[in-house]
């Protein structure tokens, strides 16, 4: 997403208003570090799939940071390390775990227990050159660029899907059926929000 494929037609589907599953507390964080993954990963499917997760979420994030400089995306993008910490110290353990499963994986992990952070921690995993970014500018950015190239955006209601007037109203059942093949739609979901006691920042912020 952020360009279009040549000679074809591209929809988004929202859900909501775009950006609207943005927190307004959100660290804006982009990391391929996402609380403690890898060694529950490594643990359940093997060093094969903790390395594959960690190699597609490291493309993740250098994407948007190509996407954000080819299309020339002011979004107060900077590189930062990650940190997944926590402030018990029973979790000490499982942090180190994480560390050593991160970094088998592939990325540039460690366990420490100096954050930086403006409190103390009991420790926590870090990760090198991760990025941090305003994540509505770079939605903005994107939306900008769908719309010049001709794209367009549709909202969902219910089991249908809906757009603002001329527009005709189209229907997963028809889209699925009738949009020819050049025509590709961008759906996209929001799960819901787990209940961790650990949580990953990029840090330091970002400078004002």
């Amino acid at each position: 997403m952020g360009t279009h494929p040549a000679g074809q037609s591209v929809v988004v589907l929202e859900a909501n208003r775009v950006a609207a599953g943005v927190t307004g507390h959100t660290t804006g964080k982009l990391t391929a570090l996402h609380t403690a993954v890898y060694d529950p990963l490594r643990t359940k499917h093997g060093d094969d799939a903790a390395g594959r997760y960690a190699a597609s979420q490291s493309t993740a994030l250098r994407h948007v940071i190509e996407v954000a400089d080819t299309l020339g995306i002011d979004c107060e993008l900077e590189r930062r390390p990650a940190v997944t910490y926590s402030e018990r110290p029973e979790a000490v353990e499982a942090l180190r775990a994480e560390a050593e499963a991160a970094r088998s994986a592939g990325l540039s992990a460690s366990f420490v227990t100096e954050t930086g952070l403006p409190f103390p921690v009991a420790g926590a995993v870090r990760v090198e050159d991760q990025a941090q970014f305003h994540p509505l500018k770079y939605l903005r950015g994107l939306v900008e660029d769908i719309a010049a190239r001709g794209g367009r955006a549709f909202r969902i209601r219910g089991s249908g899907v809906q757009s603002p007037a001329p527009t005709p109203t189209l229907t997963s059942r028809t889209a699925s059926r009738a949009a020819p093949t050049r025509h590709r739609a961008i759906a996209t979901v929001h799960a819901p929000a787990d209940h961790i006691r650990a949580r990953t920042v990029a840090w330091p912020p970002a400078s004002s």
